[in-house]
């Protein structure tokens, strides 16, 4: 438990690195994401494949995503998170 301990604070630690780098690296102006949650079944297989979401992002804010799995048979899931592309 102690070595489980250790990694997450280790994990919180360079989050608010890259979090501070990345609001550097912006001038802190809020920037873009896309999200899609693919569901997965008992044996790890996608049920559904999810839709790709924008969200707009403060340097810094902590954010939390949710979703509801689209049947029963839905065991895991996989977040992917992504740099929303520009549509002009």
């Amino acid at each position: 438990l102690d070595r489980i301990l250790k990694k997450i604070e280790g994990d919180y630690k360079l989050f608010e690195v890259v979090s501070e780098l990345w609001s550097s690296l912006t001038d802190g102006a809020p920037y873009r994401i896309s999200y899609k949650f693919v569901w997965l079944d008992e044996k790890g297989m996608a049920v559904s494949d999810g839709v790709w979401m924008t969200r707009l992002i403060q340097p810094g804010e902590t954010v939390y995503f949710q979703s509801v799995a689209p049947t029963a048979r839905c065991r895991d899931f996989i977040l992917n998170v992504k740099e929303a592309e520009d549509t002009f």
